[in-house]
């Protein structure tokens, strides 16, 4: 089983490029597209946890990851200078994360329910370590450390805003994660602001989205509310409707197949 280790200074912005260097391994190493694409958030949810909770934002400190895949599972171990998290505390993290005023704490959830297994440890270096074991489902890709190199990465986020009547529509394209979430709040809250205004957010071309996505989407949610507005989601791709189930935040929000219903629904 070979390993791929990386180094990460806890800056944001080495955790904004750090899908650009561990995203083509995981592209390098198995076939499956919606099987790439769980991996890749196990690993982007675990890597945002040692950013934001074990190094608490120190620029001091670095996050380490190490990949391993054979036939049968992928397994990544993300290292962090933190104090650690007991697993009593990462169970009862996991139980509570799905209220549905909460903007985050989804992370370990999402984690939970996509592996097989979770270890919590100390190692030699009294680095906090967090080891997750995924069966994989289906074959490795042939392993060649410079496959996907050039393969196409999720872009950053790009929003666009258009009218229809009275519904405003923004469609999402790219990454909704920790680097992009502000970026969607600001778009949202002048439109947000007009009392009961009527907004979608076409998601069609979201490629990837982590707990830090879907806590900008409930603030929003709640900011609506206030407002006395409607939210719709729509054009879900099942990769994030699978993350949207998991959280249970499909029971939350109103998510339409497509804009033209989303529209019709108003």
């Amino acid at each position: 089983m070979e390993t791929y280790t990386f180094s990460f200074p806890n800056t944001a912005r080495a955790y904004g490029i750090s899908p650009e260097i561990v995203n083509p391994v995981i592209d390098s190493l198995i076939a499956d597209a919606p099987e790439k694409y769980r991996l890749k958030l196990i690993v982007s949810e675990l890597v945002m946890n040692a950013y934001i909770h074990g190094n608490k934002g120190d620029p001091n400190k670095t996050i380490d990851v190490a990949m391993q895949v054979d036939d049968e599972q992928f397994v990544v171990m993300v290292k962090d200078q933190g104090e650690g998290l007991k697993e009593e505390k990462f169970h009862e993290i996991v139980m509570s994360a799905s209220g549905e005023s909460d903007e985050s704490g989804r992370g370990m959830k999402i984690v939970q329910r996509l592996s097989d297994r979770v270890q919590l440890y100390k190692d030699k270096d009294d680095k906090f370590c967090i080891r997750v074991t995924r069966r994989i489902n289906s074959s490795p890709a042939d392993i060649n450390p410079d496959a996907g190199r050039n393969s196409s990465l999720e872009a950053a986020m790009s929003i666009t805003q258009e009218m229809n009547g009275d519904v405003n529509i923004l469609s999402l394209q790219g990454r909704l994660d920790l680097t992009s979430a502000a970026e969607l709040k600001d778009a949202s809250r002048y439109i947000i602001d007009k009392e009961n205004c009527k907004l979608i957010l076409n998601m069609e071309a979201v490629e990837f989205i982590n707990s830090s996505g879907l806590g900008a989407l409930v603030s929003i949610l709640k900011d609506v509310r206030n407002s006395k507005g409607t939210l719709k989601l729509s054009n879900l791709a099942p990769h994030v409707k699978e993350i949207f189930d998991i959280t249970q935040l499909s029971n939350i929000f109103d998510i339409c197949e497509n804009e033209q219903t989303a529209k019709s629904s108003f």
